[in-house]
């Protein structure tokens, strides 16, 4: 791997190196040891949070094109990202590598079964307060299927852990 690689980046007037872009935190830095030359026979899996939507941004840079992965979709698709992380309460973004790129999108579920369970967790919300969170929540599923057409992934799935609901991007 080249690290003195210029890298684009939409909205900056410079060119940002690899090097640049590993050096801003430690979800970068993990995912450029996932995505290595070094490793491309041997891939490991691996999953890293994300503090918010540019250290999403930063590490797609850093994986570049890959197969179907297109790291300028992701910068297209800023504003679904954003209507994600303002509509739905303790959002992870998370990216890594399962053979190919993957982001975990993750929020609150919000069945009735889900809502008995926040309220079994604590008395963090009030019963007007999870009745509001339901609400905002019916459009988790419809925005996620909205940023993976965007982003064109491979697939695209949604699983359940807990309170949790987890959307799943995957490009081949």
């Amino acid at each position: 791997m080249q690290n003195s690689k210029e890298v684009g980046h939409i909205g900056d007037t410079a060119k940002r190196t690899k090097k640049d872009l590993i050096e801003k935190g430690s979800a970068q830095k993990i995912v450029s040891i996932g995505f290595s030359d070094e490793l491309f026979k041997n891939p490991p899996k691996f999953r890293v949070s994300c503090k918010c939507f540019e250290d999403l941004e930063s590490c797609a840079e850093i994986i570049g094109p890959y197969n179907e992965f297109n790291p300028k979709k992701i910068k297209a698709a800023k504003s679904l990202f954003t209507v994600l992380y303002r509509a739905f309460y303790m959002l992870d973004l998370s990216i890594g590598r399962e053979d190919s790129p993957v982001i975990y999108i993750t929020s609150f579920a919000t069945d009735s079964q889900d809502v008995r369970m926040l309220i079994k967790a604590g008395d963090m919300y009030s019963a007007e307060k999870i009745k509001s969170m339901k609400k905002e929540f019916r459009n988790f599923k419809k925005i996620c299927k909205e940023v993976a057409r965007m982003l064109s992934v491979t697939e695209c799935h949604f699983s359940k852990e807990g309170i949790y609901k987890t959307c799943r991007i995957w490009w081949d």
